[in-house]
């Protein structure tokens, strides 16, 4: 059990977690991300995108509808146009890249409990067998026919893909492609085959298909868009992001029909996008954006094209997720799930 989990059994045993749940919050909306729901150790491709098994989100979608109030994307814009109707801390349930398991695991259990959760949707793996890049990079990796492999762009470093702290390596991996200083995505992707010994995957079925999509949003689901194809936005020219935006925009209103508001930016931490993306999605005619920046969002503060979201951690137990979500809500700071 790791340090953290167990500070929450100890605080949910001396009747702390309790205190926190009974004592008044403060007005803030904690915006969550989940990406993938499911076994990690199941699947051969990037373990770090799975946020919580099956029985996990259950748990915790019934934990926060029980003690929160869960905004529909409906509330959550209205409450940047009237402040004051917010009095307490509230939640908001998002999910990244819509994977399959969106659909088979995590909507069936938001619809038995009568929540809603906003999926955003790179609009050209939907309905398609292709691999994306973190998942692609991670299958070659874990498939390495070397112990040790070394790449030199966009700088040189050395990975260790079979040792025990070989999630860490890939996640360093995953950084170093990332990188604003990764220029030529081929490049890299070459070179890395090359090291290891394994070429990318070509097709697999790990995306849900518009069909899945259009029932989703007929129950109550918000289907929103994650731009075309993924892309580190900031990496792109001004044209290029608004080509990304209003590309994807109309194919969600052409699939699912009109109502398409949200861009969630891929990857989204503050190096992936900038104030072109911002520019590009008010041209492209959304009325926010969802950033992968931790932190809280304050009624009569939020920044419409910069909403904070904080991701939830896979493997946490129940008691760990319970104290943050309440001291979450109580503190008016970010704590982390």
């Amino acid at each position: 059990m790791s340090k953290r989990s167990q500070i929450a059994l100890y605080s949910r045993r001396l009747g702390f977690t309790r205190l926190l749940e009974w004592l008044g919050t403060r007005r803030r909306i904690i915006v969550l991300t989940y990406h993938r729901i499911g076994d990690a150790e199941a699947n051969p491709y990037d373990p770090g995108v799975f946020s919580a098994t099956a029985e996990q989100f259950e748990n915790q979608v019934a934990y926060l509808k029980k003690n929160f109030r869960i905004l529909t994307l409906d509330e959550l814009l209205d409450s940047a146009a009237r402040p004051d109707s917010l009095r307490e801390a509230c939640f908001y349930l998002t999910f990244d890249d819509g994977y399959l398991d969106n659909y088979s695991l995590a909507f069936p259990i938001l619809r038995a409990q009568g929540v809603q959760g906003t999926f955003f949707l790179p609009t050209s793996f939907i309905g398609t067998d292709r691999v994306p890049w973190w998942d692609g990079i991670a299958y070659v990796f874990r498939n390495s026919k070397q112990p040790t492999i070394h790449l030199d762009y966009p700088f040189e470093a050395t990975y260790d893909t079979r040792g025990e702290h070989w999630r860490d390596e890939l996640r360093r991996l995953l950084k170093q492609f990332k990188s604003p200083r990764t220029e030529q995505p081929a490049r890299f992707l070459d070179q890395l085959q090359s090291a290891c010994g394994v070429p990318l995957p070509e097709r697999a079925n790990l995306f849900m298909s518009w069909e899945q999509a259009l029932e989703m949003r007929q129950a109550g689901m918000e289907m929103q868009s994650h731009a075309h194809s993924h892309e580190i936005l900031s990496k792109l020219s001004a044209g290029a992001q608004f080509e990304e935006l209003a590309t994807s925009k109309r194919i969600v209103e052409e699939r699912l029909g009109n109502g398409c508001r949200a861009i969630c930016y891929p990857v989204g931490g503050a190096e992936c996008f900038n104030q072109d993306t911002i520019d590009a999605a008010r041209r492209a005619g959304y009325l926010c954006g969802f950033t992968y920046i931790g932190g809280l969002n304050t009624p009569g503060h939020i920044d419409l094209f910069r909403i904070l979201r904080l991701s939830v951690e896979a493997n946490q137990s129940f008691d760990r997720f319970r104290f943050n979500a309440a001291a979450s809500a109580v503190s008016g700071r970010a704590v982390s799930l």
